[in-house]
């Protein structure tokens, strides 16, 4: 059976979206942990559900929590220079990948520091509050798609839709935030130590290229805990795996009574599920260990 996600809109001081007064930055569409499993969901039948509840029947794979996170990202500023925990692998793990779905002209994404700069040198640039300067940066377009390994430091551009995958650990640390302020005059906190603990040292060359013109390049993603797929292209069924997400990017899609335009994102139980669309979108694994 699939289950269509009820969006969570998150605001953020980056966020591009008004939405009902609010800056958001970010769309939740699949996240689930400890503290917030308000991830809901539609069944066929109109009934609402929750992944902890499926979990809890068996109805959905997972001992604790459901393993991937999927959200939206819109950009009207720069998000904060941070890097994610994991490089020597373990539970506090956190790799994502960007799939650009709207680029303005010249929209650039950070990722990867400059040659020769170890921990000694970056700490000086935060202290300087030059860290955006030491920065790998690229311009990207639509379609294009980026694999962000544990321990890159990374942030994205303004002008940007970005559909981000990753493993469901919500832990950033964040090491600058370009010294901007909230409405309150607040700054957000910092994780400096914890951050440059996380980073990777001795090979922070940055993105792997993972696809262009939406097409994924499942190779660069061979070791990954997750895997992305293309669907087909317009008018089909597509089989949704065992515990799969199918994220649709463009048109519409159908699934028994219920009818969707994008973006919309549905999630399939332990027995998977079928889907009908006329578009194009993803489908999320986790890998089996």
């Amino acid at each position: 059976m699939l289950y269509r996600s009820v969006p969570e809109y998150r605001e953020r001081i980056w966020g591009s979206i008004d939405y009902s007064g609010r800056q958001v930055g970010e769309i939740y569409w699949i996240f689930h942990d400890s503290d917030d499993h308000s991830t809901v969901l539609i069944s066929q039948n109109g009934n609402k559900t929750s992944i902890t509840e499926l979990i809890h029947k068996k109805e959905l794979h997972g001992k604790h929590k459901y393993p991937i996170l999927v959200k939206t990202l819109y950009t009207a500023d720069k998000l904060s220079v941070q890097v994610h925990p994991g490089k020597n692998g373990g539970i506090l793990f956190k790799e994502e990948t960007w799939i650009v779905l709207k680029a303005t002209s010249n929209s650039q994404i950070f990722g990867g520091l400059l040659d020769g700069m170890d921990e000694k040198r970056f700490r000086q640039a935060l202290e300087d509050e030059s860290a955006g300067s030491v920065l790998r940066k690229e311009t990207v377009r639509t379609g294009d798609i980026r694999h962000i390994p544990p321990g890159t430091v990374h942030s994205l551009g303004p002008g940007l839709e970005i559909l981000e995958i990753q493993t469901n650990c919500d832990v950033t640390y964040r090491l600058f935030d370009w010294n901007r302020r909230d409405s309150d005059n607040n700054t957000r906190e910092l994780h400096i130590e914890k951050g440059l603990d996380a980073v990777r040292w001795t090979d922070n060359a940055g993105f792997r290229d993972a696809g262009s013109n939406g097409i994924v390049d499942e190779g660069v993603l061979a070791d990954c805990r997750y895997s992305i797929r293309n669907t087909g292209t317009s008018r089909e069924y597509s089989t949704i795996p065992p515990n799969g997400v199918f994220f649709l990017t463009e048109g519409t899609c159908r699934m028994g009574e219920i009818q969707a335009e994008a973006p919309a994102c549905f999630l399939a139980d332990a027995d998977g599920g079928e889907i009908y669309f006329d578009g194009y979108g993803f489908i999320v694994t986790e890998k089996e260990k």
